[in-house]
């Protein structure tokens, strides 16, 4: 069946029904994406996206944009708000497992979950199938300790201060990461964790005089803002009467479990105070009675599960390590998995009163009707095929290709000509101008004339007139087109008159460290051994910390486990399992300095590697 057709079918079925489902077969590479798009526009509805793992959601996330905006695709008439896409992902670890969530994650999850809950206008909210079963903070404490600031306004800056310090902000001297605030004089800088750079919020006297966003390194203002959105950056989100709540909540708990009465003013300081705690996620439902993601979404939203079957092999595989977790030894009490989990039983009652399409690489037909989560992995006998196809055949073909010359490029123009034959207009995306360059320059040595576009999803107003509303139609003449653009997978659809290639189909992914260099066992045992507290260490992804010693402790796991302890500035610290010692590395003897210390989670290291890399 011809993606034109089913969307129009599909669209007319899910305007009249309120609920009901759909399963369709045929979308691989970029298929499912491009099925969500359609769907979007066609019907107006918000669109979320459910991928397998949380890789996928954000494969999905970059291809959904990328396929929003392109003007060959023919949706270019939908509004820019239409066309926006959030991602929301679930924290990697089980809030059963004694760990600390990493905080970047969290501050995105948060920000997309306020931006529900404020009604912000959004196409499309891409998550994974574990994102899908995962309990979520309620909506009101979020909007509540959401601020936006304004040129002009009338702010008291101690109130403000101590507003974004409750809702997760921390303080510091200087601002250099997300999730930060400084307040020096009558200048507060805040780094906001949807912005790529921090705001410096100038007053006079009681208003706000200017709003710049500035460099964290150099502290240079730049451009002028009209205004800032501040959403919560932490899930602990306490007035005086949640506090009374959670402490009450924890008593409880930890009474029914006979816990020391010690230990449980331990947990309560910790929790409360907003004190560092190993699986702070797992007492959640002290501090909020949490919801599900049915609870931040409009009427009429319309789910698209990508390859269903591996979604329902997560969800499966989420919920027993969820019941393993809580069955687990531990030093406190948790709650059960049904307070901070969508069961099955659940998790199937919203579906059922949701409109859903399941999208399918190729189906697994059901021969009986199907119980449970199987209902959504099997595919009725009937399910309509739209035959679009992934890059598989490039890939394999470019990858067997010669090292230099001419030759390197000898598939894809093969390809190239066969697409010219059927009509079909053709696209590669390239990640970066450079390369978008690069690649039209190659194609031009081999005689091949294509459109070099470097605006990336901004149309010609040919374009916008050619494409009329709700059509599933080509828009450009068939030819080839580069362009810079994130999609991260091809696609062959014939139905709509396109190809869509992009550089790592043609070019290969970039080369991964290989085993050779990898730390054997008997030198990581030799580096422990040449370490000693107080030694400063490097680590790949959060930098320069002091290493303080060996810890041995349970983390979940029902074993203890040996851990290196690591101190970043602030006092935080990372515990690093010692299998995982290849990740560190001793700095130069004599290197002491508490000064060079990154922040845990912080951005200062990584800007130093990508400064390097460049």
């Amino acid at each position: 069946m011809a993606l034109g057709s089913f969307v129009d079918r599909a669209s007319a079925r899910l305007r009249q029904a309120a609920v009901g489902s759909l399963h369709v077969s045929g979308a691989r590479g970029a298929g499912a994406p491009l099925l969500a798009v359609a769907l979007g526009q066609r019907t107006g509805a918000l669109v979320v996206y459910v991928a397998p793992d949380s890789d996928g959601a954000e494969a999905a996330a970059r291809d959904l944009r990328y396929l929003a905006s392109d003007p060959g695709v023919g949706w270019v008439q939908g509004s820019a708000e239409a066309r926006r896409v959030r991602l929301l992902l679930p924290s990697e670890s089980s809030p059963y497992d004694q760990v600390h969530p990493d905080r970047r994650v969290a501050m995105a999850r948060l920000s997309t979950l306020t931006a529900l809950a404020e009604r912000q206008p959004l196409g499309f909210l891409v998550t994974s199938a574990r994102g899908l079963v995962r309990r979520l903070v309620p909506p009101t404490p979020l909007v509540a300790a959401s601020r936006v600031l304004a040129q002009g306004q009338a702010v008291d800056l101690e109130e403000l201060t101590s507003a974004l310090v409750a809702a997760g902000y921390v303080r510091h001297p200087v601002v250099e990461d997300p999730g930060c605030l400084a307040v020096r004089g009558g200048l507060l800088d805040v780094w906001p964790p949807d912005a790529d750079s921090p705001v410096r919020v100038e007053l006079a006297g009681d208003t706000i005089a200017g709003l710049r966003h500035f460099d964290a390194e150099t502290q240079r203002t730049g451009r002028s803002i009209e205004r800032i959105w501040l959403p919560p950056v932490s899930e602990i989100l306490l007035d005086r009467s949640a506090r009374e709540r959670a402490g009450a909540e924890l008593r409880a708990l930890c009474d029914a479990a006979n816990v020391p009465s010690g230990k449980t003013r331990r947990l309560l300081e910790d929790l409360i105070d907003g004190h560092s705690l190993f699986g702070a996620e797992g007492y959640l439902p002290a501090c909020h009675p949490l919801v599900t993601l049915w609870d931040y979404l409009p009427e009429g939203t319309l789910f698209v599960f990508e390859r269903p079957a591996d979604a329902v092999t997560e969800i499966r595989a989420t919920l027993d390590a969820a019941l393993l977790g809580y069955a687990a030894p531990g030093e406190y009490p948790r709650y059960p998995p049904e307070q901070l989990f969508v069961l099955e039983a659940e998790l199937l009652a919203h579906l059922a009163q949701s409109r859903s399409v399941f999208a399918h690489a190729a189906v697994v037909n059901a021969l009986e009707e199907a119980a449970g989560l199987g209902a959504l992995e099997l595919a009725p006998l009937d399910t309509p095929d739209l035959g679009l196809l992934d890059q598989s055949e490039l890939t394999r073909a470019m990858s067997q290709r010669g090292q230099a010359g001419h030759a390197t490029l000898g598939p894809l123009v093969q390809a190239l000509a066969g697409w010219r034959e059927q009509a079909l207009a053709v696209t590669l995306t390239a990640r970066t101008e450079t390369q978008a360059r690069r690649l039209f320059a190659l194609l031009e040595e081999r005689g091949i004339t294509a459109q070099l576009d470097l605006a990336a999803g901004r149309p010609g107003q040919a374009e916008l007139e050619a494409a009329k509303p709700g059509a599933v139609a080509r828009v450009h003449a068939p030819g080839v087109h580069v362009r810079v653009g994130g999609l991260t997978r091809g696609l062959i659809a014939e139905s709509v008159g396109h190809v869509f290639v992009t550089e790592e189909e043609i070019f290969g992914k970039r080369a991964h460290r290989s085993a050779a260099h990898k730390q054997s066992p008997r030198a990581a045992l030799e580096d422990l051994r040449a370490l000693a507290p107080g030694d400063l260490v490097v680590h790949v992804e959060h930098g320069i910390g002091r290493y303080l010693g060996l810890e041995n402790r349970d983390v979940g796991t029902g074993a203890p486990v040996d851990l290196l302890v690591v101190e970043y500035r602030g006092g935080d610290k990372l515990f690093v399992p010692v299998y995982r010692m290849n990740q560190i590395q001793k700095l130069s003897s004599g290197e002491t300095d508490s000064g060079r210390l990154d922040r845990l989670g912080g951005q200062t290291f990584a800007k130093t590697k990508a400064k390097v890399k460049r």
